[in-house]
């Protein structure tokens, strides 16, 4: 059986190049988290435009597209270094998806439900790279929330 690895998923931030994520990507390889895979990912900007307007979105799509791939890893366990606007808004797409928030969870195939159960159970956690907050409110729960 193959040794399984850790994943880092890092989520570009809106207007991102893959050649700015290549600097991070060996940044966690060879400094913070040797013998680690990596998914760059960057969402298009008409899908990040399209969920800020509710209208049908891509994203949708493109965050299904990207936890597939993760899935195809066969990695140990995940994380999530999220950059700016685009990478919290897949991060967030991510995070509803696998906690079954929307009322399209009862809409799942068994396949996609077998994916979710097994992304759900090997997440580690999301790293925020200057994400966005939009009611400033809640910022105090989530506060909160990290220090319990």
């Amino acid at each position: 059986m193959a040794h399984r690895r850790p994943l880092v998923v890092l989520s570009g931030w809106l207007g991102c190049q893959p050649r700015y994520l290549r600097r991070y990507e060996e940044l966690w390889k060879k400094v913070l988290l040797p013998d680690t895979l990596t998914i760059a990912s960057i969402a298009p900007s008409y899908a990040i435009v399209d969920d800020v307007l509710d209208r049908n979105s891509s994203l949708d799509d493109f965050t299904w597209n990207l936890l597939r791939e993760i899935h195809r890893h066969d990695c140990s366990h995940f994380y999530v270094h999220a950059f700016s606007n685009g990478g919290c808004f897949v991060w967030e797409r991510m995070r509803t998806i696998l906690l079954n928030e929307r009322e399209e969870a009862a809409l799942l195939s068994e396949e996609s439900s077998r994916i979710v159960d097994e992304l759900k159970a090997i997440l580690v956690g999301a790293i925020f790279d200057s994400g966005p907050i939009v009611e400033l409110d809640r910022i105090n729960q989530a506060i909160q929330q990290c220090s319990e």
